[in-house]
């Protein structure tokens, strides 16, 4: 079984660590390679993250590097303490350009000084020219940006890229969807899903070349097997998840409409949880296509969690909740992605990078977690601490998406759980017997 345990901290003496890190800083920034030395601030950071100056030089490696992603953070973090260097706040209305945050970046550019106060020069230069871009940007409202923006935050998201070009192939860009379907590879389930309804909509806008690359892509990235749950647009959807295709399309072009907001939140193998705002909801209530019954359920207070509508959050985590709360984990963790982090190899900065960034701003994967963690570690049972038992569906049609110990269907997952249990639910009286004795 693999679960998540409260983290530890490394057996080390901190101010030696904190020490190392320093030296490595230096050294790295001597020789000229940004990039080493941001990493080994981040480690400083992560134990000494009040040490003065400290954000300030990591914003400085994090913009020598490239890394906007590292950059956005310390500027994040700068900004919220009261020091609003011309740096920090160029990184932070850049970012919210590339997110086509156009409300925030004007936030940002309108805090800058006036000539009485002593304003800064460059900043009086270049501010001209960055609120015209934000002018032209509302005014333009090409949705795609923000999904090209996810698409490269950190870890690579080929599925937000696939999903840009959909929405540029509808607004009739075909040169710039081709370009973005022949530059990603769907290395994942999601990202398979939306490719193969790009697909489609590249053979209909007869781009047969792009279509058949994409194809070939499916084909090698899936080791070649067909799953029978990817439709495509032509065949007829029979349940949700048999048109899990279908669904990402609908969502993709409601996300393309001006004032909608719409994601997919949660891939629970059997069921999709989407999240968007009041517009974006009622449209797709109001488009999604007929289930025999299982019509989309509106949840009762659930938020936008793991979509991008989920940025403030993340960003005031970062700033209140600083990497020296984690630690190396006592047990191996699979996250959201299906990534590990193991015992004594895990970066404690890592893994708080993850939970208050990518955890809440991209879909959470749960039926890929589940496969990672059974094909890795094997177990003998996998139990579901609760509450309750509402997860016991999702885990069983992550099994059977494997077809994990040759139980390939409902029929057969019950017959496994009557004649030797393997998944026990903590909410189940007669499952909570069987682990605590």
């Amino acid at each position: 079984m693999v679960a998540a345990a409260p983290a530890a901290m490394a057996a080390v003496d901190p101010d030696q660590a904190a020490l190392d890190a320093l030296v490595r800083a230096r050294l790295a920034e001597e020789a000229g390679n940004p990039a080493e030395a941001l990493v080994a601030l981040q480690s400083l950071a992560s134990r000494a993250p009040d040490l003065p100056g400290l954000r300030a030089e990591m914003l400085e490696r994090a913009i020598d590097a490239g890394d906007l992603v590292a950059a956005r953070s310390a500027a994040a973090a700068l900004w919220a303490s009261g020091e609003q260097r011309f740096d920090a706040r160029l990184v932070l209305v850049v970012d919210a350009m590339r997110r086509s945050d156009w409300k925030g970046a004007r936030a940002y550019l309108g805090t800058a000084q006036d000539d009485k106060s002593g304003g800064d020069a460059i900043s009086r230069l270049i501010d001209p020219a960055l609120s015209a871009w934000v002018d032209a940007g509302q005014r333009a409202r090409q949705p795609e940006r923000a999904l090209v923006a996810a698409a490269t935050r950190g870890r690579p998201e080929p599925a937000y890229a696939l999903e840009a070009a959909l929405v540029q192939l509808a607004a009739g860009q075909s040169d710039a969807a081709v370009a973005a379907a022949l530059e990603t590879t769907p290395t994942d389930r999601l990202s398979q899903l939306v490719a193969l309804r790009l697909v489609a909509s590249l053979d209909a806008a007869r781009q047969k070349d792009a279509a058949g690359t994409l194809r070939s892509r499916i084909a090698l990235a899936a080791g070649e097997r067909e799953d029978p749950l990817l439709l495509l647009p032509e065949q007829a959807v029979t349940n949700p998840r048999a048109g899990a295709a279908h669904w990402l399309a609908l969502v993709a072009d409601i996300a393309a409409r001006p004032g909608h907001a719409l994601a997919l939140s949660i891939d629970l193998a059997g069921m999709l949880v989407l999240a968007g705002n009041e517009e974006g909801l009622a449209a797709l209530l109001a488009e999604a296509p007929p289930t025999q019954g299982r019509d989309p359920l509106r949840l009762a207070g659930h938020g936008p969690f793991h979509t991008p509508l989920m940025v403030g959050s993340s960003d005031k985590a970062k700033i209140e909740l600083p990497p020296a709360l984690f630690g190396m984990p006592d047990l191996p963790m699979v996250d959201g992605r299906g990534h590990i982090w193991r015992r004594f190899s895990s970066n404690p900065w890592g893994i708080w990078d993850y939970t208050f960034g990518h955890q809440i701003l991209a879909p959470y994967d749960f039926a890929l977690s589940v496969q990672v963690a059974v094909k890795e570690y094997a177990p003998d049972v996998i139990i579901l601490p609760g509450p309750g038992d509402t997860l016991g569906g999702a885990i069983a049609q992550a099994l059977i998406g494997i077809e994990w110990q040759g139980i390939a269907g409902k029929a057969d997952f019950m017959a496994r759980q009557a004649a030797d249990p393997l998944l026990l639910s903590m909410g189940r009286p007669e499952q909570r017997a069987l682990v605590t004795g």
